[in-house]
């Protein structure tokens, strides 16, 4: 028995399913495909896959715009589509890169297939000579190469000549998605959390319209982009805008734009010109999301975190898309959540291994309680989401900032007996910057932990010592003894390891960032140096009380199992306010909710010798939301927090 979440979400360009693992004799890929062109259903396909110069197989969709293909690995496919009306394509899977030892899998791949009109004289024709898409296998599953699919998509769409009546102009792919992040501008960049966004043309005329997430992330789907001029960011009544301004970003943070709110209207416009380009900026066809959630179960007094179990993410067929561990805090962590999709999140009821009368809840990684999950059918637990603009799904929704990584992984040369140990290897940004160091231990693996998230990583050597001249060819294989990479070596020079994003991914264990997984850790030594860390908790409590609130409780717990973890700390606990109100009575608020928190963490059984409770008041901001200036309420709230000032006493 499963408890079952569901998540209907926004669409995107493609759909991708993967079954999970299944025993059998000959490990193959079922393809499923849904013909679309304009976003209207394509019948009467003929598809054709060849393989080794010969075809395979051929069917045809007749009334219907769907087919599914068997497809055995150790061979590349191309499957080419033929209809009268439709442009001829072909796409590629690459089923010869699945590793022997995964021959025994089972894996279900689909996704829409999106045609273009036969005869559209924007089309470069010459660009489908070669595949349209690319599908590479990732592990246990096949995923999309996006990068490959965002480069056909830029060429195949012609510049059109200049004559003696018209200018050059570019033709955009007619329809698009427009992702986007609205931020104040200021240096503490504070999202815009569920404001209105609407999509305008030059005239004014509305396109469409939307909510920010709670990241402050909007999302325009199926956009004629030649239409799409203005974007129109609309603060709430009750704020007061004198001299904000807001900042649109791209998807992935990069700033495009700023305009000024106008005091009247409550509004910030934001308009397509040369110099900004907004629109061509904000248009991202393969945008997805990524979502976290804790389970814990609980008694009504009790909790008790599902820690290092299972949690699956299915498809709205209830295929298995990903499969995780919860971590020691019981947060899971999913990616490549595509638009408009419905989802599902499930854990088998044996894995909970709740008490009686207990139940199994769902919690946001900011200790929101979002709700219990109730049984609805089929001994299956499900909780439901509608879109991007629900305060549901908001509440699970995080970004790349939220995130850190572990990188592991081992080094060979030339072939496996020749570990390479004893080298020092370095983690990098895209930029080349050295982010980390380690060294090889004599099985040549390397491990960097609690590292910030990086779309992009670069993994290199110094070559020091002449460790590498021996060899013409690194191998980097993964922590399961799966060949990712061979780099050739050029004699002289240093060893650098670039990752496709299929290879990062087998590289890389990505998690919700929370700064008490390294205290829980208990190998934790902060590197045998340091003896203090800052921790701080953005806790909130009722207006004008210092009772803890539940979300309060489920963030003391971690304090409290770190402790208990880690024998050789003591804690300072300090309480700070944001503005709002008088000095002295926000220095009075403070004290009592640290000695609120300091409480709980007794009455959980840590020791009050370990503790000490200080109040701040407003003495401490973290911005420039002093008495004397006006901030919106996100602004605010990052002053409201708890700060737990570890020692580590060895």
């Amino acid at each position: 028995m499963r408890y079952i979440i569901k998540l209907p979400v926004v669409f995107a360009f493609f759909i991708l399913s993967t079954l999970g693992l299944y025993a059998q004799d000959q490990g193959q890929l079922q393809f499923i495909g849904h013909n679309f062109m304009h976003n209207i259903a394509l019948t009467n396909t003929e598809v054709r896959v060849m393989s080794g110069g010969a075809t395979y197989t051929t069917v045809s969709t007749g009334e219907t715009k769907d087919f599914k293909l068997i497809l055995p690995f150790g061979a590349q496919y191309d499957i080419h589509f033929y209809n009268n009306r439709a442009q001829a394509m072909f796409l590629r899977v690459l089923a010869q890169d699945v590793p022997a030892a995964k021959y025994k899998i089972r894996t279900t791949y689909e996704l829409d297939i999106p045609f273009f009109p036969k005869g559209d004289k924007n089309l470069d024709t010459l660009q489908f000579k070669q595949p349209f898409h690319k599908i590479f296998f990732d592990q246990n599953h096949f995923e999309d190469d996006t990068a490959y699919m965002n480069m056909f998509l830029e060429k195949v769409y012609l510049k059109q000549k200049p004559d003696a009546t018209s200018p050059v102009t570019v033709t955009q792919p007619q329809v698009g998605t427009l992702v986007g992040k609205a931020i104040y501008d200021t240096k503490d960049k504070t999202p815009l959390q569920n404001r209105v966004v609407v999509l305008e043309t030059k005239d004014g005329k509305e396109i469409a319209r939307t909510k920010t997430t709670q990241k402050g992330t909007f999302v325009f789907q199926y956009i004629k982009l030649d239409e799409a001029y203005r974007v129109r960011v609309k603060l709430n009544d009750t704020e007061t805008p004198a001299g904000q301004k807001i900042k649109i970003l791209t998807s992935d943070g990069n700033p495009i734009d700023a305009a000024p709110v106008n005091t009247a209207t409550k509004e910030a416009a934001l308009e397509n010109n040369t110099q900004n380009n907004l629109i061509k900026k904000l248009v991202d066809n393969v945008f997805t999301y990524k979502i976290a959630g804790k389970l814990t179960g609980s008694d009504g007094t009790n909790n008790k975190v599902i820690a290092d179990k299972y949690v699956y993410l299915l498809s709205d067929r209830n295929n298995v898309v990903q499969k995780v561990k919860t971590n020691a805090l019981g947060v899971f962590l999913f990616t490549n959540i595509k638009p408009n999709q419905q989802y599902a999140v499930a854990i088998d009821e044996q894995d909970c291994e709740l008490a009686p009368n207990s139940k199994l809840v769902l919690y946001n990684t900011g200790n929101k309680r979002l709700r219990v999950i109730d049984s609805l059918s089929k001994n299956r637990f499900v909780y439901k989401f509608l879109s991007v603009s629900n305060d549901g799904f908001n509440d699970l929704l995080v970004d790349d900032a939220d995130l850190k990584m572990n990188v592991k992984g081992r080094i060979y040369g030339n072939n496996t007996s020749n570990p390479i140990g004893d080298m020092k290897v370095m983690l990098m940004n895209d930029k080349y910057e050295v982010i980390d160091t380690a060294i090889t231990n004599k099985d040549g693996s390397f491990a960097f932990k609690y590292q910030p998230y990086m779309r992009q990583l670069v993994i290199s050597s110094d070559n020091q010592e002449n460790i590498l001249e021996a060899f013409n060819n690194i191998m980097v294989f993964d922590n399961d003894q799966n060949l990712i990479k061979i780099v050739s070596l050029v004699k002289g020079m240093k060893f650098v390891y670039k990752p496709l994003k299929g290879e990062q991914s087998r590289l890389t264990e990505l998690y919700v960032d929370d700064p008490w997984l390294s205290v829980i850790d208990k190998n934790y030594s902060k590197n045998g140096s340091a003896n203090t860390e800052i921790i701080i908790e953005n806790i909130q409590f009722d207006f004008n009380k210092y009772d803890l609130l539940p979300a309060a409780r489920q963030s003391l717990d971690k304090v409290v199992l770190a402790m208990a973890l880690n024998p050789n700390i003591t804690i300072t606990l300090g309480a700070h306010t944001d503005s709002k109100g008088s000095d002295a009575y926000n220095l009075k608020l403070s004290e009592d909710r640290a000695n609120s928190a300091k409480q709980y963490l007794v009455e959980k059984g840590v020791a009050e010798s370990r503790i000490k409770a200080v109040g701040y008041g407003e003495t401490r901001l973290l911005n420039r939301c002093d008495n004397k200036t006006t901030c919106p309420e996100e602004e605010h709230a990052a002053n409201r927090r708890l700060e737990f000032t570890l020692d580590f006493h060895r």
